[in-house]
């Protein structure tokens, strides 16, 4: 009877775990798509040709002023070269692949051919597409807990440039990444706040 029950109660943790999960990727992907909407009404108007000529300069200047801050804030704490290299790291994993993806397009490498039912990209493109949707939107959440440690060291009288250069670089390689992937066809769709706070008619039935 023991070996059932603790199986039974392992494969209802399981399945408790697997809603989470499903709830969180829906929450994620939910929040991904209206940073998304946003990102592609800023740059509806800038012509295909000229997209990554434009994305160029955030994902440029989310990397200098990434690696500015983080020097900053290595020389406060008098972080190790161990320690700096391995965060040095995984801020090169965030951003190097845009400001690579975002070089190479400026120079006019990726080629998109179309037919009538479908567009196809360049598989190095496609790759980096995939990467930075994977990314995004923590790389954009970084920059905005940063922006928000840097706003409230300031009101208590506790200023410290690193975090505002941190949360800048970070938001301006997300704005990178998500200018380069707009989708015209989110805008024709209702937004979540639309949803939440459109009222909703309900059908009743007439009395007579």
């Amino acid at each position: 009877m023991v070996p059932y029950m603790l199986f039974h109660n392992l494969y209802e943790s399981y399945k408790s775990l697997l809603i989470l999960m499903n709830g969180l990727e829906s929450l994620l992907k939910t929040i991904d798509e209206e940073i998304l909407r946003q990102y592609t009404k800023i740059g509806k108007n800038i012509p295909d040709e000229k997209l990554y000529v434009a994305s160029l300069l955030p994902s440029f200047l989310g990397k200098a002023f990434t690696t500015a801050g983080s020097q900053l804030v290595a020389m406060a704490a008098g972080m190790s070269p161990y320690n700096y290299g391995a965060w040095s790291l995984v801020n090169g994993m965030a951003q190097m692949p845009d400001l690579l993806y975002t070089a190479l397009g400026s120079m006019g490498l990726f080629g998109k051919k179309s037919s009538s039912s479908a567009i196809a990209v360049h598989p190095v493109e496609n790759t980096f597409k995939i990467y930075n949707r994977y990314i995004r939107q923590f790389v954009f959440g970084a920059g905005g807990l940063c922006l928000l440690k840097a706003g409230y060291d300031f009101m208590t009288g506790d200023p410290s440039g690193s975090e505002a250069l941190l949360g800048l670089g970070y938001l301006s390689s997300a704005s990178s990444m998500y200018l380069k992937d707009r989708d015209p066809a989110l805008l024709e769709k209702a937004s979540v706040f639309e949803k939440l706070f459109s009222p909703q008619h309900v059908l009743v039935p007439v009395r007579k």
